[in-house]
């Protein structure tokens, strides 16, 4: 395995993020609205594009090379519009400058609580990738369906399982784009199938975990909830309930490649949380609707749209009666 291969498609999952947040703050700014977008929304409309990508290949009845060549098209097409914005657009580039200046001077005001982050992080990593994977089961399927798209070059057609030709094509076949957007990445920069679901993945979403922990911490600070506390936390949770079978967290160190894991460690609380930040319905409908399309991609119809609808309906329910509660 290459390691700067590895590098390259650590590099093209979390720029990929960053440049449609640059382009769409641009834009809002361009039509005179003030508004901002996050790098955890960014990744929100990223899979949605990368599900959106996926479902059009379908479509039109193509397979893993049309689908590795549209995605590859899209990031050009935001890497040459951010560099041009950040290049002539003076606004946006000081805007850039400072978020990163009190990002740097955040990290040297608190280095205690930098310091227990990132013993976090590493820990967390540590364990997931000595976690043993256990790629054979009925219900974890995402890598075997990830090795039969780059062999095959479709997205359907063979039992992921068996290696013999299915019956039909199921509705989740058709519906969940991550196992094509995991060959599609792989493939493109030339990365072993297994090294990059069990290390890649792994650290790219305990990199989404914790912003998201970042950006609960800043909600939760009136209550005294600091983020070193939350990432304590998360650490501990990862460790000790890590053992107990079909549980996020032991999704999250045995099979963190796997859909339903991004769905309830990462998908589901960070969309809760932007729903709780919404103050008119037009945004939490967007939201919700934002949630769902990605849920699809992660997990289909059963185990994506319909667990996200629930959970998504739930807390807005909850939040609706808490306005009448003093």
């Amino acid at each position: 395995m290459s390691v700067v291969s590895c590098i390259l498609a650590g590099v093209y999952l979390l720029l990929f993020p960053y440049l449609i947040k640059c382009s769409i703050t641009a834009l809002f700014h361009k039509l005179k609205k003030e508004i901002t977008c996050s790098y955890l929304t960014a990744s929100l409309l990223f899979f949605a594009a990368a599900e959106g990508l996926f479902l059009v290949t379908v479509l039109i009845g193509r397979g893993l090379a049309v689908y590795r060549l549209a995605l590859l098209l899209l990031f050009g097409i935001f890497l040459a519009l951010s560099v041009f914005i950040l290049v002539f657009g003076k606004k946006i580039r000081s805007l850039e400058k400072e978020q990163a200046a009190a990002c740097i001077r955040g990290f040297r005001e608190q280095k205690k609580a930098l310091a227990i982050v990132v013993v976090c992080f590493c820990i967390s990593l540590i364990a997931t990738l000595l976690s043993k994977t256990p790629f054979e089961s009925d219900m974890y399927d995402t890598a075997e369906r990830a090795r039969m798209i780059m062999e095959s070059g479709g997205f359907f057609g063979i039992d992921a399982l068996t290696g013999q030709l299915s019956a039909g094509i199921t509705l989740k076949e058709r519906l969940m784009g991550l196992p094509a957007f995991y060959g599609a990445t792989a493939s493109l920069f030339h990365v072993p199938l297994l090294p990059f679901l069990q290390v890649l993945i792994p650290g790219y979403l305990l990199i989404l975990v914790f912003l998201f922990l970042l950006r609960l911490s800043e909600k939760t600070k009136k209550m005294g909830a600091g983020y070193e506390a939350l990432c304590f936390g998360f650490l501990l949770a990862l460790l000790c309930a890590g053992s107990a079978y079909r549980n996020p967290f032991y999704d999250l160190l045995h099979l963190p490649f796997e859909g339903r894991c991004f769905l309830a460690i990462w998908l589901l609380p960070l969309g809760l949380l932007l729903l709780l930040e919404q103050k008119k319905w037009p945004g939490r409908i967007g939201v919700l609707l934002l949630v769902l399309f990605v849920a699809a991609f992660f997990g289909g119809l059963a185990e994506g749209v319909l667990i996200a609808a629930l959970g998504m309906i739930l807390w807005s329910v909850s939040l609706w009666i808490s306005r009448y509660i003093s």
